[in-house]
């Protein structure tokens, strides 16, 4: 069912089928509010990330739907979760330890949108590193005369100032633009950690948006919708009618909660009779 239908049906329950008292922006952030909550109550979307390691960094920044994480590995080795008061028990100054491989993850309950790997990654972690040097200075004419605004065989592309000195190597072209600085050196690395995490659905802003939530569960997020709509109003029938709408979703969130811990599945599916042999 698509957005509009369900803001459809909430408005014929409301009674406001001409938005005189609830506007659209209102119902598409309450719609919204009941999509997360069940996703996050029933924890039934999840996603996966690859997040690379660096050398020497500390802190890694988790993606932006992530609700909670669910496991992380390394090298197909499943890592421990560990939260900063278990760490500080362990060691008083792990957050400065460093090694070759990742032993555990390490999460603030007052940040979670932040994660620690213990140890730090030490310079092992990278595969090759590529360093800029100077082989020869380049010649050119009219240094003292002024700025240099063009030299044969190079690209000038710089927002930062005047370029000053310059150099070549053996290459028949070198251009570099980059809005970081100067480039003294690139690293790769080929170490990852993967992420399974339980995520919230995209963010709904606008009717042509679309739902994530399968039709099964769109009833629930309709009584989510007019429940709170009732109890925006201070009167107390509207009250006990947004209380009924919402003890109708907590229902519908319950059967949720058991099929999804399933993963959908009838327990039927895994019943098997067994016969002794005595």
């Amino acid at each position: 069912m698509s957005i509009p239908s369900i803001l459809s049906l909430v408005r014929d329950r409301l009674a406001d089928p001409n938005k005189q008292r609830w506007s659209d922006d209102r119902l598409l952030r309450l719609l919204d509010s009941a999509q997360k909550d069940f996703a996050r109550q029933t924890e039934c979307f999840k996603g996966t990330f690859s997040m690379p390691l660096y050398a020497n960094k500390a802190v890694y920044t988790l993606p932006a739907d992530c609700w909670r994480i669910m496991r992380a590995h390394f090298y197909d080795v499943n890592l421990p979760l560990y939260s900063y008061e278990h760490m500080d028990s362990l060691d008083t100054n792990w957050y400065t330890r460093t090694g070759p491989e990742v032993k555990a993850v390490v999460f603030d309950k007052r940040n979670e949108t932040e994660i620690r790997f213990y140890p730090i990654m030490d310079e092992s972690v990278l595969d090759n590193v590529y360093t800029f040097e100077n082989e020869t200075d380049v010649d050119y004419a009219g240094g003292d005369l002024g700025v240099v605004t063009a030299i044969d065989d190079f690209t000038f592309n710089s927002p930062y100032g005047a370029v000053t000195e310059l150099f070549s190597v053996d290459i028949q072209h070198d251009e570099m633009n980059t809005a970081y600085g100067v480039v003294t050196d690139i690293a790769e690395a080929n170490s990852n950690v993967e992420i399974i995490y339980i995520r919230d659905p995209k963010t709904i802003t606008s009717v042509t948006d679309t739902l994530e939530i399968g039709a099964r569960w769109e009833q629930a997020m309709e009584n989510y919708v007019v429940g709170n709509c009732f109890i925006d109003d201070l009167d107390t029938q509207y009250q006990a009618r947004g209380a009924t709408a919402l003890q109708l979703y907590d229902r519908e969130l319950k059967v949720a909660k058991t099929a999804f811990a399933r993963d959908s599945t009838r327990s039927t599916q895994y019943q098997t009779n067994y016969n002794g042999g005595f």
